[in-house]
This record gives structure tokens, C-alpha cells and sequence, in this order.
């Protein structure tokens, strides 16, 4: 990785307390060539993907790789194929997530010892949510926290985010797809991100009122959110 590449990391882990331990990230950008893919990594994309799908994508193929074999696995550069919901396979033994936004592509992986599942989102604020959403996204507390700020739009992308990292690994850990209104968010600013409460039933594991904590980073251009489920 460049060192600009990990400044750039660097700046989106800084000072955040989630279990960082037994995991691995990795972030490539847009250098103006797309990393090559994999043997049949490529079948993931429809024949009529424009340009900066294809190249988000490649990006998040090769910080994939980069974590894994950052994290030593053995099988880092083979292929990691799409499942049916559009999910990254990973290697047996290890799970993670993938994220792309503004030109960036963030991966993060760990052993299945460790993780049941790992969730992160990247969004760019150069692309900051309508208020329109807020309704369907959000819960009461949720909401009257948005609207405490003089930035509320800004506040929304940061619970967005949040919400997508904790849904991409509920779904790897359980095979379940949530919904917005099934994790409700209480922002922690001690903490540098948010308490989360799912409030149904997933798994035998992860029932209605299991907690979570999902790290939040707000950097100049982006908002970078985290989550990891315990095995």
C-alpha cells in the first residue's frame, strides 16, 4: 500500500474503539486503471456496467486480497466470487466486507474463529442524502438526534452508514436481511460512534435487544462505519 493510501486509511481508523484486533483492512483508490480481477471475479458484473461501476468494483476486489494476505491467508489471491445476494464469497475459514465510495474502495477481513461477521460502509460527503429519507430510515430518537444539529444532512449520512455496516454483518452472521427499522441507534460521542440495539429476533444467537457498537470516523471527505459480530 502507497503511503498516501495508508494516510488515507489511517485517517478513517484513527481513534476509533471497535475491536480492531484480529482483523485486517486494507483501501485502494482510483488511480485511473482498474486493478485486474481475478479469474471469474468479472462474472459479478452485468455486460452493460459503465466504467466507474467496473472500477469500484476491481478496487474492492483488490483490497479484499490486499486484507487477506495482510491478515495471512494463505489463500489471499484466489478468486473471491459473488454469492446469490450479491455477497463477497471468502476463503473457508475467513469473512469480511467491502465497501466503495468517491473513488475508494475499503475491505476488512478477519478468521471465523474470531468473527461470525464484519460490516463496514464508506460513503463520500460529497453526496450528502436528501432529508427525504429520514422517515424511512429512521426511529424517533434517531430522528430528534438529526435534527439537533445545524447539519441535520450530515447526520443522516453518519446513521445511513451505520445502519448499512450493522446490516451487512447481521446478514453474513446469520443469513438474515434486516431492515432499517430492525436496529434502532443511540449516538455516543465518547465513544467516537453509536450503540446499537436490534429490535427483533435474527438468529438463536441474536435475538431481539442484542447490542452492538458501531464505530463511526468522519473525515473530510467521508463517513467510514464498522461493526463486528462475535462468533
Amino acid at each position: 500500500m502507497t503511503a498516501e493510501r495508508e494516510e488515507l486509511l489511517s485517517s478513517l481508523l484513527g481513534g476509533a474503539t471497535p475491536p480492531l484486533a484480529n482483523c485486517e483492512f486494507a483501501l485502494y483508490s482510483d488511480e485511473g486503471i482498474a486493478p485486474a480481477l481475478q479469474p471469474g471475479e468479472g462474472a459479478a458484473l452485468s455486460p452493460s456496467a459503465v466504467p466507474k461501476r467496473r472500477m469500484d468494483f476491481a478496487l474492492g476486489r483488490r483490497a479484499a486480497h490486499a486484507a487477506l494476505a495482510g491478515a495471512g491467508c494463505l489463500r489471499a489471491w484466489e478468486p473471491i466470487l459473488q454469492g446469490p445476494s450479491g455477497e463477497p464469497c471468502w476463503p473457508l475459514g475467513w469473512t469480511g466486507a467491502i465497501s466503495h465510495s468517491g473513488g475508494v474502495a475499503v475491505a476488512a477481513v478477519g478468521d471465523t474463529e474470531h468473527w461470525a461477521g464484519i460490516g463496514i460502509d464508506l460513503e463520500s460527503r460529497q453526496r450528502l442524502p436528501s432529508m427525504a429519507i429520514q422517515r424511512r430510515i429512521c426511529a424517533g430518537e434517531e430522528s430528534r438526534w438529526i435534527e439537533a444539529s445545524p447539519h441535520p444532512p450530515q447526520r443522516l449520512l453518519e446513521l445511513f452508514s451505520a445502519k448499512e455496516a450493522i446490516y451487512k454483518a447481521m446478514f453474513v452472521a446469520t443469513g438474515e436481511s434486516l431492515g432499517f427499522a430492525d436496529a434502532e441507534l443511540t449516538h455516543d460521542p465518547a465513544r467516537r460512534g453509536f450503540d446499537a440495539r436490534i429490535t427483533r429476533r435474527i438468529d438463536p444467537r441474536i435475538g431481539a435487544d442484542h447490542r452492538c457498537f458501531v464505530g463511526c470516523r468522519v473525515t473530510d471527505e467521508f463517513v467510514f462505519t464498522h461493526v463486528f459480530v462475535e462468533s
